[in-house]
């Protein structure tokens, strides 16, 4: 799970919910209500599909902006090898809420991996230029910088700006392969970092490295 400023952990925020099971979430902000909300409403659907994963998307909230269309999902999802993809039962575009909008700076994911399916959330509007006084550490600058977004450091304070086809990039081969990563390491029990670590790789050899030779 990719958050705003603190690094991604495995489909689970630690403060959002108590683990694993569907009927032990304990939500503590907007951003898990959503989940919940949206999980329940298509799971029927979800439960009773088997032809591979299906694809959702909700109507934005004019707060927010969606970088990524489902065929964008769809595309990308189908380049990465089957046996990867196996037992993933949906990709959903959430939404956003007014709630979520206004939590936006402190409470914010670009994805979320729960019970085999990817949650892929919109950027808030707000946040498409973005000062920091404390910096991020350097890798995840560099995460920014490879997909476009212009970093500046300056006086201490840090701004990345997003341009739509930047965060276009982001999503497509950062966010939504490094939630692919968690479910392909979904049988592996490891601690937050090690989890990470792996959806880090992962969304680096299939989103970064795929779309360079994809270009040759």
């Amino acid at each position: 799970m990719r958050n705003l400023k603190s690094k991604r952990m495995h489909g689970i925020k630690a403060s959002a919910y108590s683990e694993s099971k569907y009927s032990n979430w304990t939500r503590f902000s907007p951003v898990d209500s959503e989940i919940d909300r949206i999980y329940n409403k298509y799971y029927e659907q979800i439960k009773s599909s088997t032809n591979g994963p299906c694809f959702f998307e909700e109507k934005t909230h004019s707060s927010f902006i969606v970088p990524v269309s489902l065929q964008d999902l769809k595309n990308e999802y189908s380049k990465i090898p089957g046996t990867v993809r196996a037992g993933l039962k949906a990709v959903f575009i959430l939404g956003g809420t007014s709630k979520i909008q206004s939590t936006s700076k402190t409470n914010f994911r670009y994805g979320t991996y729960w019970n085999n399916c990817i949650f892929i959330h919109p950027y808030p509007k707000n946040l498409m230029e973005q000062r920091y006084t404390k910096s991020p550490r350097p890798h995840i600058l560099n995460d920014y910088r490879r997909v476009g977004a212009e970093v500046k450091l300056s006086n201490n304070c840090v701004s990345i700006r997003f341009t739509e086809s930047a965060l276009r990039e982001f999503y497509l081969r950062d966010v939504f392969i490094h939630e692919m990563g968690h479910h392909v390491d979904r049988f592996f029990k490891k601690n937050n970092a090690k989890s990470e670590g792996f959806a880090e790789w992962f969304a680096t050899e299939y989103g970064f490295r795929l779309r360079y030779f994809e270009n040759k």
